[in-house]
């Protein structure tokens, strides 16, 4: 193995990454957050997000793609699930729209 970082044909999963590439930038425009933004909600400086939608960023860790979902919303756990199945975020429940009762305690489904 040689030194350094892998070459983009040399890294698994290729097409997954593109996958996740395109539905972070979707998202992004869908919620019209500028990649300055998001990179103040995440955490994530805003040349690191240009890279990941670029595709220069061959393998955006673990804590990058966790930091842009959560502030993206998007449920990450059905895309972490699965390596091999298709990449199928689901956007968060927002607090507004969880149920709640009459005391403003969460009421559980019936």
């Amino acid at each position: 193995m040689q030194p350094g970082r892998p070459r983009k044909e040399d890294v698994p999963y290729q097409e997954r990454r593109a996958e996740l590439r395109k539905i972070l930038k979707s998202r992004r425009e869908l919620l019209k957050y500028s990649r300055k933004e998001l990179s103040a909600r995440s955490g994530v400086s805003a040349s690191t997000i240009q890279a990941i939608e670029d595709g220069r960023v061959v393998d955006p860790g673990l804590f990058t793609v966790i930091s842009l979902g959560v502030a993206l919303r998007i449920d990450l756990g059905p895309m972490m699930r699965s390596l091999t199945g298709p990449i199928d975020p689901q956007p968060l429940i927002e607090p507004a729209e969880t149920p709640t009762s009459v005391d403003g305690v969460p009421s559980r489904a019936q």
